[in-house]
């Protein structure tokens, strides 16, 4: 099955800053970030072939917003001002300055820990590591998994663990043969190791993780590029958006309890065409802590989308909230905050970090 997203409007409905420093308005998605110093109904099209030409990525009248609330009327000429429904402009808060995170492909914030982060580079790493860093861009240590490698480390996302605990979920997933047409991998994996405590000043040896879980992940046919993964907070299943230069982009989830003894199978859900404004590759993506939003972004676009309870999720990526362009050279990992920020942060040395605001 394939839902439509069809062309967005260049001009949509997002929160901006008001220079009285409150409200929300029609802004352009191209506006120049600031710097500081610091898924029942799969087989449904999305309003048969998605967003008409012009109209509002906020969906229909009356869809729920970020804050979930409820437009209670349409967009377009009317006088008084849309409700917010996504983030405020981007703001440098930080800089992430060290030479072992140069390629940052993964991000996700602690919701136990608070101002702690953890993040994880592209493919060529030595072995299965992540990072612990503040939003400043501090480092504050080296987590590395004991006698485990990883081949393609694409994204990072906390989940529950099995002691309900959080924990972290590193994503062996990419596969850049298998989108060029070449050799694909044999197969996809999910480690997952219990979230660590990290201390607030930084440590000068490597954190060494031995409790770690090995989740082999099987396609159900030929196997795919993907960038972009969450878990699903209260039922454990991971989602996998595929990575699509061009033509749709397929949906998958690997339904819990996860199996540590063979492949778990990845069911395909349907599959989202990414036309129009969404016309580029899925590199990231991020689930908050209510399970109710989750932020999807490509090399140069970042979209909000809104669940409604017991919404499948295919139906829920039909209805994309476009937020603030975020101007990165080559955008690779997003992540909520427990406060319901989201956090950018691109690839290369000296990469800035960027915090989008919820809309008041």
């Amino acid at each position: 099955m394939r839902l439509h997203l069809g062309r967005l409007s260049r001009a949509v409905v997002t929160c901006a800053l008001a220079l009285s420093g409150a409200g929300c308005g029609t802004a352009s998605t191209s506006a120049e970030p600031t710097r500081t110093s610091g898924e029942a109904r799969d087989g449904r099209r999305a309003g048969q072939d998605g967003l008409a030409e012009g109209a509002s990525a906020s969906a229909p009248a009356h869809a729920p917003h970020a804050d979930g609330t409820s437009a209670g009327g349409t967009t377009g000429t009317s006088a008084a001002a849309p409700a917010c429904v996504g983030h405020a402009p981007p703001v440098e808060v930080g800089r992430v300055d060290d030479a072992r995170l140069t390629e940052i492909s993964g991000l996700a914030a602690s919701r136990t820990q608070p101002g702690v982060l953890y993040a994880n580079n592209d493919s060529g790493e030595p072995y299965a590591r992540f990072f612990a860093l503040r939003a400043t861009g501090e480092v504050l240590a080296e987590i590395r998994l004991a006698d485990h490698d990883a081949e393609d480390l694409e994204e990072l996302a906390l989940g529950p663990g099995p002691d309900g605990r959080d924990a972290v979920y590193l994503a062996d997933i990419g596969d850049n043969e298998a989108r060029e047409g070449r050799r694909p991998r044999a197969s996809i994996h999910v480690l997952r190791v219990p979230e660590p405590e990290i201390a607030s000043t930084p440590r000068s040896e490597a954190l060494v993780l031995t409790q770690v879980e090995r989740f082999a992940l099987r396609y159900p046919e030929r196997p795919v590029d993907a960038e972009a993964f969450f878990v699903d907070p209260a039922q454990g299943d991971l989602y996998l958006l595929g990575k699509v230069s061009y033509g749709p982009a397929p949906l998958f989830v690997a339904r819990a309890p996860l199996s540590s003894e063979h492949a778990n199978l990845l069911v395909l859900l349907g599959e989202i065409l990414p036309a129009g404004d969404l016309g580029d590759a899925i590199t990231a993506s991020s689930l908050d802590v209510s399970g109710a939003r989750l932020a999807v972004r490509t090399y140069r676009d970042l979209f909000l989308f809104v669940r409604a309870p017991g919404e499948p999720w295919l139906e829920t990526l039909s209805h994309p909230v476009r937020l603030p362009r975020l101007h990165e050279r080559q955008g690779e990992a997003i992540a909520f905050t427990p406060e319901g920020a989201i956090l950018s942060i691109t690839e290369g040395e000296h990469a800035p970090v960027w915090r989008l605001a919820p809309c008041p």
